[in-house]
């Protein structure tokens, strides 16, 4: 059965997107494990990745690799903080309007708010194996040159389980989050460079 026989009839998308946007209006802060799969069409083997991921409204996120590699990716302030196991770099994403672009992407996932920028993405709800996915294909040239379609899949709760970027040569990275924690404190810490 394919996704275009599971979409959501207006009743029930209407009702997911309700649910979906008050769970982003409520969400201070976010604390997950994830294990990241990433498939190359020209290699047999996915690689995989496992770290924590650390979100705090409106737009800080906090990406650390612990295995296979330390590995640390911080958005805040308009910069990009990346700390590849001791070596220091920092990249202002207003000089770079795709770093811009895709850091605010990547919070509007995050909060689930990207569903509801129609005016970048078309965007299609289907059922899968009890959840409901979103699939969003890009209408903003410099997103689509990054990604021909974004599959977002969320839990009974309308909280975002798993987010996979496919590119138009067929590659893609899959993040699954595990152990989600909602609104509970984060220390100032944690977002440190």
């Amino acid at each position: 059965m394919s996704a275009q026989d599971n979409r959501l009839n207006q009743a029930e998308k209407e009702k997911f997107q309700r649910e979906v946007a008050s769970q982003a209006k409520n969400l201070e802060t976010l604390q997950a494990d994830f294990v990241q799969t990433k498939h190359i069409e020209m290699i047999t083997a996915d690689t995989r990745s496992k770290g924590q991921i650390f979100f705090r409204s409106p737009d800080i996120i906090k990406w650390h690799y612990s295995e296979p590699f330390q590995y640390t990716v911080l958005f805040r302030d308009g910069k990009l903080y990346i700390n590849d196991d001791g070596s220091k770099s920092i990249t202002e994403a207003s000089g770079n309007k795709l770093y811009g672009k895709m850091i605010t992407m990547i919070s509007e996932t995050m909060n689930g708010k990207l569903l509801g920028k129609t005016e970048n993405f078309e965007v299609v709800y289907f059922r899968e194996n009890e959840q409901i996915c979103a699939s969003l294909k890009p209408k903003d040239e410099d997103i689509l040159q990054m990604f021909s379609k974004i599959l977002m899949r969320f839990n009974n709760q309308y909280l975002i389980q798993s987010v996979k970027l496919i590119d138009e040569g067929g590659d893609s990275t899959e993040i699954y989050l595990r152990n989600v924690q909602m609104n509970q404190p984060l220390e100032n810490s944690v977002f440190q460079h």
